[in-house]
């Protein structure tokens, strides 16, 4: 039988270090595989510290997108700095069966936000690269229409 990946999807942390330690203990207690970080890590930017570490320190994979209240280039930093972090805006991880791509930011408001045809563009970029995966998972930080 094929062993099942087990994923923990989180968005809006906004800096909140206290959550990050709840959910990185929980992700360690429940054996998750794959953490996904659905963009707005931080409140405007004010501080990535204890964001991603707690996650890394309980032994478990990270991918990431921005949110609209971070620049591509921080979490790009952050994947940089912390191992086995991948930033997949505009890219893809594969993780098992599972390929995940995605496209971070709003459309719609925040300091930090791209047109919708762009953000097309990003994901469109991502999936190529898992098109043919068993699995897929497209992570964004828009809410659906309506």
């Amino acid at each position: 039988m094929e062993k099942k990946t087990k994923v923990m999807a989180i968005g809006d942390i906004h800096g909140d270090t206290g959550l990050v330690k709840k959910l990185a203990k929980k992700a360690k207690d429940e054996k998750i595989d794959l953490v996904i970080l659905a963009g707005d890590l931080t409140w405007l930017e004010m501080s990535t510290e204890n964001l991603i570490g707690p996650f890394i320190k309980a032994k478990k994979e990270v991918v990431i997108i921005p949110g609209n209240h971070e620049s591509n280039i921080t979490t790009k930093m952050l994947s940089e700095i912390y191992p086995n972090t991948k930033n997949i805006h505009g890219d893809a991880f594969k993780k098992n069966e599972i390929g995940i791509f995605g496209g971070g930011y709003s459309t719609t408001t925040g300091p930090f936000w791209i047109e919708e045809k762009e953000l097309k563009k990003q994901l469109e970029k991502g999936h190529e690269k898992i098109k043919n995966s068993k699995k897929k998972i497209m992570v964004t930080h828009m809410h659906h229409k309506g």
